[in-house]
């Protein structure tokens, strides 16, 4: 189900600041997971819904808010890019030992 995201002056700032509330608290495996969900049911990263939520807050001027949002995504970004690096790593040793020749 794809679907767009509303204009910032749509959105009430109620359901702004909850959705920053449970975004702001999780881990980055937990956004992980968020990820996952929302990719199968809405077609969107949770970076892109994060971007949207930021660019709520900067037409509301909460900015404390969109500093929360930052650095969850900075977070999870990080995180995510480790894991590529980690599991590309491991890719290459598995290829390396099955390579081998006993």
């Amino acid at each position: 189900m794809l679907f767009d995201f509303l204009s910032p002056k749509e959105v009430d700032i109620k359901m702004f600041y909850r959705c920053v509330d449970i975004l702001s608290n999780q881990s980055t495996t937990q956004l992980h997971f968020t990820n996952e969900l929302c990719l199968r049911k809405y077609e969107k990263t949770v970076n892109q819904f994060l971007s949207y939520l930021i660019s709520i807050g900067e037409y509301y001027e909460e900015y404390e808010a969109c500093s929360k949002l930052i650095i969850q995504q900075k977070k999870y970004n990080k995180w995510i890019n480790t894991n590529l690096d980690t599991v590309k790593n491991i890719s290459k040793l598995l290829n390396g030992l099955s390579n081998r020749k006993i």
